[in-house]
């Protein structure tokens, strides 16, 4: 007989485990970080896990993620055909000029939905100066992430007598809708730019 899989059983120990929800928290962050800012400040809200475990995985798990995808870019960069192709063609800037306006580059796509995996791939392939993307990386996470956790984190607060996994279900559904429809109302915005310029 083939072992049935009960899944009401295990949700209710996958919530019940902090442990295990911080793991998933990080994992989250890899696919959409302000998602899981969102689930996880709303999972310490209604005191299904500690704040500084929920706030600790959604910092380190962001933090690792964005290490990983500067080291993937920098790594591009190393591989035989690329080295040959950037040289002939004298496409590698000088460092400075790099540091300079990828640290602009880094610091917007922090804010911007959607721009971070080019840009810190980019960031990585020109070889920014780690250290300074690294910090940049910090301060950023420092301010948007704190603000957001700490603001959904007083949500939740306020409306502790609605189950949670309701209103998780509710947040990652609005965090999805903005980071789909971010990209359309940029495009927009842009347009509305380009026919008052016409004008």
């Amino acid at each position: 007989m083939i072992p049935t899989f009960n899944v009401d059983s295990f949700l209710q120990y996958f919530m019940a485990n902090p442990m295990l929800l911080a793991v998933g928290l990080i994992i989250a962050t890899f696919i959409l970080e302000d998602a899981a800012t969102t689930a996880g400040a709303f999972l310490a809200s209604q005191a299904v896990m500690p704040v500084w475990l929920a706030f600790g995985a959604i910092i380190g798990g962001i933090i690792i993620g964005d290490t990983v995808i500067y080291m993937i870019g920098n790594l591009a960069r190393n591989h035989p055909r690329i080295k040959d192709f950037l040289k002939k063609r004298n496409l590698i800037p000088d460092t400075e000029i790099i540091d300079r306006h990828m640290a602009i580059a880094v610091v917007t796509a922090r804010f911007l939905p959607g721009l971070r995996f080019p840009t810190y791939i980019m960031a990585g392939f020109l070889r920014m100066s780690f250290p300074l993307y690294m910090g940049i990386i910090v301060i950023a996470i420092g301010i948007w992430t704190t603000l957001l956790f700490w603001l959904v984190y007083q949500i939740g607060e306020a409306i502790t007598h609605i189950p949670a996994y309701y209103m998780v279900g509710v947040y990652l559904g609005v965090i999805i809708a903005i980071y789909f429809l971010m990209p359309k109302i940029i495009k927009c915005m842009k347009a509305k730019r380009e026919e008052k310029n016409l004008e």
